[in-house]
């Protein structure tokens, strides 16, 4: 394991540091699951997951988790689908519904999402859309409850030197009707094989609040936290409830690699509506 749990003092300590955000600035976290002992009666917990190749390129999968703790019986059941396109390229579309007495009639909901990615020598994309109803219930899930979001990256490299990166992200909260949309398209040049300078034009747009707009891959995997001004990709422009707020602004990032543990980024951004906003990180 690259980590160790000292259990009197409830820590993990990993071996080797984990960054906080990637290359393009978007965070990354870490996954911790555990289990303790609440007391109270005995209840069952259990579930099953399988997946089938129907065909070389199709493949088919269904889960069940049921919990009977009397104090909050919960019920989740998924299926998925999972086409290869060539060998580069896959799409996947994956569907799943709740089910939390505790909560009552709020507590039952869907959640649905699907992608297609693409892994080439030159071209590096991702496109993915997911909706929950406001009643859907996942802990473990990154679309939480009454969720919405679409959105596309790409990369293609040009030569050995430049690439071109263009990304766009729409995400809505349906709990408090908030809006956020973003794009950017620039372009990158590797000075060294371990150093890389870009220049770009990002655009953002807020409406009614701050939605949880995290760039999300799934329905099983953890929750991403709401954007907060500590975050390094902090939105520093966002709207409050009934406001509408937009930008449009040159991008200036750099980021290199020191060594083999350690790498430095940074990004400059400059309103050019507005010369007295300035974003870094």
């Amino acid at each position: 394991v690259d980590y160790e749990f000292e259990p009197f003092g409830g820590s993990i300590v990993f071996r080797a540091p984990v960054p906080s955000v990637d290359a393009n600035l978007n965070p990354i976290t870490v996954r911790v699951t555990y289990e303790v002992e609440q007391g109270g009666p005995k209840y069952w917990l259990g579930g099953i997951d399988g997946q089938v190749r129907i065909t070389p390129s199709i493949e088919v999968g269904g889960s069940h988790v049921e919990s009977q703790d009397p104090s909050d019986p919960y019920r989740l059941s998924g299926v998925s689908a999972t086409v290869t396109l060539g060998g580069r390229t896959w799409a996947m579309v994956e569907l799943a519904r709740s089910e939390r007495e505790a909560l009552g009639d709020p507590g039952r909901g869907p959640g649905a999402r699907a992608e297609v990615r693409h892994q080439g020598d030159a071209l590096v994309a991702r496109a993915w859309a997911g909706d929950t109803d406001r009643g859907f219930s996942n802990i473990s899930s990154s679309y939480n409850g009454g969720r919405a979001e679409a959105g596309v990256t790409a990369t293609w490299k040009i030569d050995e030197k430049f690439s071109v990166r263009v990304d766009a992200i729409r995400s809505r909260d349906k709990s408090i009707d908030a809006v956020r949309e973003t794009g950017y398209a620039g372009v990158s040049y590797a000075l060294t094989p371990d150093w890389t300078v870009g220049v770009g034009i990002r655009h953002g747009r807020d409406e009614g609040g701050v939605p949880n707009a995290g760039s999300a891959s799934g329905v099983n995997i953890p929750q991403l936290p709401g954007f907060t001004p500590f975050q390094i990709n902090a939105p520093l422009f966002a709207a409050a409830p009934g406001q509408v707020r937009e930008f449009d602004a040159l991008s200036v990032n750099a980021q290199g690699r020191l060594s083999d543990r350690l790498s430095v980024l940074g990004e400059f951004e400059q309103d050019v509506s507005d010369a007295c906003l300035l974003y870094t990180s």
